[in-house]
């Protein structure tokens, strides 16, 4: 027990605790992260490797328990078989922090006599990489690992959190003790752990006889999902953990039913409904991406960052292929990068896929501008009319006031650019209020010295395509000719 130090205040011992079931593996790293404790108790739960001679050959005293599955049922028989002052219980997959068994030493000779145990941080890893979040990390673990010996009481039910006599407090500020926890060697472990986890707990609960349906474990499935998913921490590590968490939470649920043998009869959702549900929320997520990062990709670009832009839209086009607007925004970047070729390269793949798409449409036309193919639009038409030389031709859509919008959209033509507008009355309603509603539209395309022209004589065929098709966009004469 404690032992008295040369300033008069005792020394108390502490013993560390570790639960086992084949262990081989990682019992010799734990046990020399915590040389120098006064006792080690090794609680072993029927290991068919070494881990009981690589105990005793550590000077551990070996306590015999059945195999419970689960460590819980042999926290607290393996904690009443220390003989110290305090416990430091670990798991074999974790390690303590050089030197922490000496800070942790100090920590108790001074402690407050209301305090029974402290919270130790913990670090997570998966496969070698810390986990910063997704429910994991120090921000979320902290554990009353170090405890005065006869104050605590372990329940035997999984996942159980233990119950104190005196206070549980925060390490002090500016300490460096912490666990490390090699929690899972890769995702396949990770999973293996949810899906052992959610079968104890889905006989609990069954035993239990708590409530349970599809749908009550659906909703704790998203609600502990949303509760984790850091995918700004952890990245894809967290979008896997929280997706083994999701089936691990619903799995409890799923398996209580089979437990009580209602899993067939119960009402479940039907086959179309599934279907329907899975797909939106698909379409739902691609839909979300891809605004994100075209909005990420235009604040990179306003900055100059026409590298990063172009990067992340062609990293989001390769998960979400294939998007006619990611591929268009790429285009974009591309051109304005001076990749010109590479540019109408994608945009004639947009085109090929989606031959009505106005941006790809605007771009193409924009680049061929831009490379010398096509000259630039000064002079438009707008109707069924003969056109001059270097005029082109716009023809609505539909019936006589069809929407100009969208074949306007398609010309590679900046507001305030064009010099003359030419339209045919017959494309459009005769009334005077209408003529000039539409003049006040066109007005802002022109340039200052610029003029919208009417041609009041009819059209020589009739104006626009039939209702459902796609509108004509004539770009006049041939290149050569003008």
């Amino acid at each position: 027990m404690s032992a008295p130090t040369g300033t008069g205040v005792s020394t108390p011992s502490i013993a560390v605790v570790v639960n086992t079931r084949n262990e081989a593996g990682n019992l010799p790293a734990m046990l020399a992260s915590c040389t120098g404790a006064d006792q080690v108790v090794v609680a072993d739960m029927e290991s068919t490797d070494d881990t009981v001679a690589l105990a005793r050959a550590a000077g551990a005293a070996v306590l015999a328990l059945p195999n419970a599955g689960i460590c819980e049922p042999g926290r607290q028989p393996a904690i009443d078989a220390a003989g110290a002052d305090w416990v430091l219980v670990l798991d074999a997959d974790e390690r303590l922090s050089a030197g922490g068994l000496d800070e942790l030493r100090e920590l108790a000779a001074r402690a407050d006599p209301a305090v029974a145990a402290y919270l130790i941080p913990e670090i997570t890893l998966m496969g070698g990489r810390t986990v910063n979040g997704t429910g994991w990390g120090t921000r979320y673990e902290r554990h009353p690992r170090f405890f005065r010996q006869g104050t605590i009481t372990w329940p035997a039910t999984i996942h159980a959190v233990p119950t104190f006599s005196g206070r549980c407090v925060d390490l002090p500020e500016g300490s460096t003790v912490h666990l490390t926890h090699e929690s899972f060697r890769d995702l396949d472990h990770a999973w293996q752990k949810f899906n052992t986890y959610s079968g104890v707990e889905g006989i609990e609960r069954a035993a239990a006889g708590a409530p349970t349906t599809w749908l009550t474990g659906l909703d704790d499935a998203i609600g502990e999902f949303t509760r984790r998913y850091q995918p700004d921490v952890d990245g894809g590590v967290s979008f896997a953990l929280a997706c083994g968490i999701f089936f691990y939470r619903l799995g409890v649920h799923l398996k209580a039913l089979d437990a009580r043998d209602e899993l067939a009869p119960a009402p479940v959702p039907s086959a179309p409904a599934m279907a329907e549900a899975l797909r939106a929320l698909r379409d739902t997520l691609r839909s979300h991406e891809v605004r994100a990062a075209r909005h990420r990709a235009d604040q990179l670009a306003e900055a100059g960052d026409l590298v990063g832009a172009a990067s992340l839209i062609e990293t989001t086009a390769a998960v979400w292929q294939p998007d006619p607007d990611l591929l268009t925004d790429t285009a974009v970047l591309a051109a304005r990068s001076g990749a010109t070729a590479y540019a109408l390269m994608l945009v004639d793949q947009v085109l090929q896929q989606c031959p009505d798409h106005a941006e790809a449409r605007t771009a193409r036309l924009a680049l061929q501008v831009a490379t010398g193919v096509r000259p630039p639009v000064t002079h438009l038409l707008i109707g069924s009319a003969p056109a001059e030389a270097g005029e082109v031709v716009v023809v609505p859509p539909g019936t006589p006031g069809g929407d100009l919008q969208a074949p306007l959209d398609a010309l590679p033509f900046a507001p305030g650019s064009l010099r003359r507008i030419r339209v045919a009355a017959s494309c459009l309603d005769a009334a005077q209020s209408t003529r000039k509603a539409v003049e006040d539209a066109l007005r802002p395309l022109l340039v200052p010295e610029g003029s919208v022209q009417w041609l009041d004589e009819p059209a020589a065929a009739p104006c626009g395509d039939r209702p459902g098709e796609r509108p004509t966009l004539n770009p006049g004469p041939p290149l050569a000719d003008r």
